[in-house]
């Protein structure tokens, strides 16, 4: 029973194997000079945080109070079929 459950789940793990991931800078580990991760449109209250991280050594914050605008954004261009 083990063997047929790898034989069926072993393609579907070599796909993800060769996948590649579309977010540019997903972990905020680049950042530019001013004070914006690089690859994201943000608002201007990001702050680079390096105390709360979910994985390596960099997070980006929002800083802003209730009135104002938080965003944070990427755009990704994504042919069909592929």
């Amino acid at each position: 029973m083990k063997r047929a459950i790898f034989f069926v789940l072993l393609p579907v793990l070599e796909l993800s194997i060769f996948s590649q991931n579309l977010v540019i800078n997903p972990g905020f580990e680049d950042w530019g000079k001013i004070n914006k991760p690089i690859g994201w449109t943000t608002a201007q209250n990001c702050l680079k945080d390096s105390i709360t991280v979910q994985s390596g050594a960099y997070s980006c914050m929002h800083s802003g109070g209730a009135t104002t605008t938080s965003y944070l954004g990427q755009t990704i261009n994504v042919l069909p079929g592929k």
